[in-house]
């Protein structure tokens, strides 16, 4: 082995140490434009509040922790991140084409959010079911979020307006999975900080047999 490999060797070591817990940050950016954007959606704030958090916190921010996630080896919270930080960026863009009158004639914002957010649905439901394999907590904060995706689909089907019908059912649910990613923010800084658990997150529910 020559000095060059052993030389490489250490600046590997010493690049993967540096990758410090990203879960507070990715969790605290997707609680703060979750609470933001629920406050609208049950008619308590203004509409577009949400959408500058949308692009850059939500947005820029989840997915620049999906990528060190993807550094740190954990594939599922980095697709979680990465995909979630691009629902934001992608969500908040076609509200803005439709606000800013860039659509297309008689593009229909209501339906088209629909059918965003239907593709939305079925990534969460599967990763929904992936959660029961990590921890209650996890798996309580993505149901909730199922509830919001169910909720809010059938609301711009439906064109509720924000603190109306399922619009507002879905800023409800919206509101409840931002206080669960807040606690896992949370837990991930103190758990980190004291180097032992200090908020519990929960064990797993199911558990899968290793393979001989």
């Amino acid at each position: 082995m020559g000095l060059g490999s052993v030389d490489a060797g250490v600046r590997v070591a010493v690049e993967k140490d540096l990758v410090a817990e990203v879960g507070p940050h990715g969790l605290s950016s997707f609680f703060v434009t979750t609470f933001v954007l629920a406050v609208h959606l049950t008619n308590w704030a203004p509409d577009v509040i949400w959408i500058g958090l949308a692009v850059f916190y939500g947005g820029v921010g989840q997915f620049v922790a999906g990528m060190w996630e993807f550094k740190r080896g954990n594939v599922f919270v980095a697709t979680s991140y990465s995909s979630y930080g691009c629902y934001w960026m992608g969500v908040a863009m076609l509200m803005l084409l439709d606000k800013l009158g860039l659509a297309p004639a008689g593009f229909d914002s209501m339906k088209a959010l629909g059918w965003f957010l239907s593709a939305f649905l079925v990534f969460n439901t599967y990763m929904t079911f992936l959660t029961l394999l990590l921890s209650k907590v996890a798996f309580l904060t993505f149901f909730l979020l199922e509830l919001f995706f169910v909720f809010l689909v059938i609301g711009c089907f439906r064109n509720d307006a924000p603190g109306h019908g399922w619009t507002a059912a879905s800023g409800y649910a919206l509101l409840l999975t931002s206080i669960a990613a807040l606690y896992m923010s949370a837990a991930s800084m103190f758990n980190t900080l004291a180097n032992r658990t200090v908020l519990w997150g929960g064990s797993p529910l199911l558990t899968l047999s290793k393979a001989e």
